[in-house]
Order: C-alpha cells, then sequence, then structure tokens
C-alpha cells in the first residue's frame, strides 16, 4: 500500500507551487494526497501555531500513520516543528523539505512580523528546530539550492545534524520545486516511505 502525503506550503505560497510534485506523486501510484493551506501565510502568525493548525487538519484527513510530510520553504520549518514539538514524530516518519530555512533567512529582518522573526537566523524557535532535528528518529530529507534569494544565503536550506541534504542548482527559490531532480528525488523518498 502506497503511503499518504501531506503537503505544506510556504510563506506567501499555495498549493499550486508544488503542482509538478503532486503530478508526480500521483503518476508512482500515490493517491492519497492532502494539500495544507493556511490563510496566514504572510508572516502574521507565529510559526508554532501554524504548525499546531497543520496537526488539526493532519488529524482530520490523515487515516494512517503511514505518511510522509513534503514542506516547501517554510512550510519545511511549520511541518518540522510539527513532528518534533507536537507529536508528530509518533506517526510520521519521514519529512520532505525544500529550500526550508533551518539556519535563518536573511529576509526575514525586513518585516516584523511574528512568523518572520521565527525564521530570523539568531531566532531561538529556529534554535530550539536545530537541536531537536539534530538528534530526531524522523528520517528527514533537505533539498537545497545555493542559488536561492529568499532562503538567504542557500545554505541555510540544509538540514541539521547528520540528517541528510541534497544540493539542487535552480535559478531561484521557486524553480527549485519544480527541478527534475528535485522531483525525482522527492518521489524516491516517499514511495520508498
Amino acid at each position: 500500500m502506497m503511503p499518504e502525503v501531506v503537503f505544506v506550503h510556504g510563506f506567501g505560497g499555495s498549493k499550486w507551487e508544488y503542482q509538478p510534485l503532486v503530478r508526480a506523486l500521483t503518476e508512482k501510484g500515490i493517491k492519497e494526497i492532502h494539500q495544507f493551506t493556511y490563510r496566514e501565510r504572510l508572516g502574521t502568525l507565529p510559526l508554532n501555531k501554524l504548525a499546531e493548525k497543520l496537526g488539526g487538519f493532519i488529524r482530520a484527513k490523515v487515516r494512517g500513520n503511514k505518511f510522509s510530510i513534503i514542506g516547501l520553504s517554510q512550510g519545511g520549518i511549520i511541518a518540522a516543528w510539527w513532528l518534533e514539538f507536537l507529536g508528530g514524530k509518533s506517526i510520521c516518519q519521514r519529512c520532505v523539505t525544500v529550500c526550508s530555512p533551518f539556519y535563518g533567512s536573511l529576509l526575514s529582518y525586513f518585516l516584523p512580523l511574528p512568523g518572520l522573526r521565527d525564521l530570523q537566523p539568531t531566532s531561538r524557535f529556529l534554535s530550539l528546530l536545530r537541536q531537536a532535528i539534530a538528534s530526531s528518529q524522523v528520517d528527514y530529507l533537505s533539498i537545497w539550492n545555493p542559488f536561492d534569494l529568499f532562503v538567504f544565503p542557500g545554505l541555510s536550506g540544509k538540514c541539521p545534524g547528520k540528517q541528510k541534504s541534497l544540493c539542487v542548482l535552480a535559478p531561484a527559490h521557486l524553480f527549485t520545486f519544480w527541478m527534475p531532480q528535485t522531483v525525482n528525488w522527492v518521489c524516491q523518498a516517499v514511495v520508498k516511505a
């Protein structure tokens, strides 16, 4: 039986940004794909609150405990917080992130919004998350782009600790989600779940 998949979009995003990944996973035989969207996508809510909303969505939509969660950009940080601090790791063992700022983004300093403060390189939120991920039993795969100008510097997208990180060369942040190598790696990670 193929695993279920939950997608979480990033800052300012929507479910359209990962449709190439949805199509590829559907072609691989994955039928249960859930797309978590949230109205507070512009940093108006702290990320731990968005993680709580994600948990409610998963409890309402996901039927089994064999599923993967895929987070794009800020969505990967929200997913990881849910896994590590809100009980998610007891029911989900795989998290794939694409361009998620585990080490923050310098762009987060431009607006004084709660969700963006959480993404500042010096935030306590990200420090706690990195510590948890570094020793986590969850199987993380992070895909990062050195040319990313939203998650800046691009190296911030690498997963902490001994978790697996793969580099994709793409001309911009959003294109990383659609690169053939990204799609291939995401499909491999999810199908093996």
